[in-house]
């Protein structure tokens, strides 16, 4: 897929504030998307952009112009698209963070080619490469058809199924290419990845093959922690040619004969809420234990048909246990007692619920690992170790995720760990809400997974949801999103009222 050449033009220039990132991120991704990017691509280049924009903002607080600015220029190449930020700040900032950021998605993939200029005849610049993918393939137009425009396979071909090994990747990217073009995850297109994760046994998945020996099916599990017990449940294509002929249920009978003898006690899936199949499915041997706001885009789940592509979804967190979940005693921060009694309680897990207590060792600090997904922006925190200064470390982190523009954050704590509530209470009022409780997924122990959306603004009108218990739960977990958000915005009016106040009483 190419575009035509084009002379650089200015896209945007803005005043260098604080709000100034999501203007030209917005502004980049549709230059990305008109000169025939996808939807993902360009959204994973806009979180670059948005990083280095907030980068120059700090520079720019010191900038020898009295009124700064921030200039967008692009440039439509034969073989990709050139985006440069010009700025006249100081060529470091005082806090690298957002930089370091720009520079860690870049090397994850996000772009092509990064590269940053502090000092120049005309300002500090940072110049931005996406390229085109490679034109021997179909374009996206033709590279997804319809089931109206495919030629199915023959009915009565022999379909056989097997275990996936070291060696299919390169097959399994060419099945999500015919499948899905260029809009799959991009992990999927990374072989050597999939061959290690097949290797040591953190992805378990079964694959279908017809009589040429071609991949036209697949179902893979990945664990949820390296030696875990249970597994994330579900990535499934189905190659067009082969699909509505029962072939997704069938890999998936073979690829739970083939992993029996794996240590996998349970299973984390998440039904979309667009309908109930899944749903009723899950809850055949398992339950929910709670919903996952904002998660996804829609192309990646099924049943979106009908739905606008450019938005968000939600999902709901189901566990199934494929043998005896043991006892288990649990410590959580206040904020999260309610809905943990509630999942507790439909679920029928033998928890208890225990008062926190403070660490024995006030000099512990804690430890939490922080990663970025550079698909979706979400970004995941988990703590490995409580300590007096786990809140001071939260801030710390949710802050940076915001101002690398995350629409979604979400906090792991291990609720074995007796001191765990106590180190983590207040996060409630930090902005986060219940998520879901997720059994057996700590080193030892459950995991609670809390969740900051920063923006809950899509309509949850067509969603459908299967369990009544479940519906309570969604909605009051809901609730707590808005009422965060109502609390904030009440506060923020209530700061300006007394300034206000004091100001003309002056």
């Amino acid at each position: 897929m190419a575009a035509q050449e084009t002379q650089p033009f200015t896209v945007v220039r803005v005043p260098a504030n604080h709000a100034c990132a999501s203007i030209v991120g917005t502004a980049a991704a549709a230059a990305l998307l008109s000169a025939g990017l996808s939807d993902s691509r360009s959204n994973e280049a806009r979180c670059v952009i948005e990083a280095l924009c907030l980068d120059a903002v700090l520079r720019c607080s010191e900038s020898p112009e009295d009124e700064p600015t921030i200039q967008l220029t692009v440039e439509v190449k034969s073989d990709g698209v050139s985006l440069r930020l010009h700025d006249r700040g100081l060529p470091i900032a005082p806090n690298r963070s957002a930089i370091r950021r720009a520079k860690q998605l870049a090397a994850a993939g996000c772009v092509d080619h990064l590269t940053v200029i502090g000092v120049s005849p005309d300002g500090p610049t940072a110049d931005v490469f996406v390229a085109f993918p490679p034109a021997t393939g179909p374009t996206l137009a033709t590279a997804v058809p319809s089931l109206d425009e495919v030629v199915l396979a023959p009915a009565d071909e022999v379909v056989t199924f097997r275990r996936m090994v070291p060696g299919d990747s390169e097959a399994f990217a060419l099945l999500a290419f015919r499948c899905y073009g260029y809009d799959y995850k991009r992990s999927a297109y990374i072989p050597d990845d999939i061959d290690d994760q097949l290797r040591d046994h953190t992805r378990l998945a079964g694959i279908a093959e017809n009589e040429a020996g071609e991949m036209i099916g697949h179902i893979s599990y990945q664990r949820v922690r390296p030696g875990g017990s249970v597994l994330h449940g579900g990535a499934g294509m189905v190659d067009p040619r082969y699909r509505k002929r029962g072939l997704l249920g069938s890999i998936g009978t073979s690829l739970h004969a083939l992993i029996a003898d794996e240590d996998v006690v349970g299973m984390i899936g998440e039904p979309v809420m667009v309908h109930t199949v899944t749903q009723k499915q899950a809850h055949i041997l398992g339950y929910d234990t709670g919903v996952f706001l904002n998660w996804s885009n829609p192309r990646r789940v099924a049943g979106f048909d009908d739905v606008d592509v450019g938005g968000r979804v939600s999902v709901l967190c189901a566990f199934i246990p494929l043998a005896e979940i043991p006892h288990r005693d649990l410590y959580p921060p206040p904020a999260a007692v309610k809905h943990l009694a509630a999942v507790i309680a439909s679920s029928g897990l033998d928890r208890s619920l225990h008062e926190p207590v403070a660490p024995l060792d006030r000099d512990a600090t804690c430890i939490v690992l922080s990663d970025t997904d550079p698909g979706t922006g979400i970004a995941k925190f988990e703590v490995i170790q409580s300590g007096f200064d786990l809140i001071d470390r939260i801030i710390e982190l949710l802050d940076d995720a915001l101002a690398g523009g995350s629409p979604v954050v979400i906090l792991d704590l291990p609720l074995s760990e007796p001191s765990i509530g106590w180190c983590a209470a207040g996060v409630g009022e930090l902005g986060f809400v219940f998520a879901a409780l997720l059994p057996e997924c700590a080193v030892d122990g459950d995991i609670l997974r809390l969740q900051y959306v920063v923006d809950l603004n899509h309509d949850s009108s067509g969603w459908k949801i299967h369990s009544p218990t479940t519906v309570d739960l969604v909605a009051s977990i809901v609730e707590d999103v808005h009422l965060w958000h109502d609390r904030q915005s009440a506060s923020r009016r209530s700061r300006i009222h007394e300034w206000r106040q004091h100001v003309l009483d002056d």
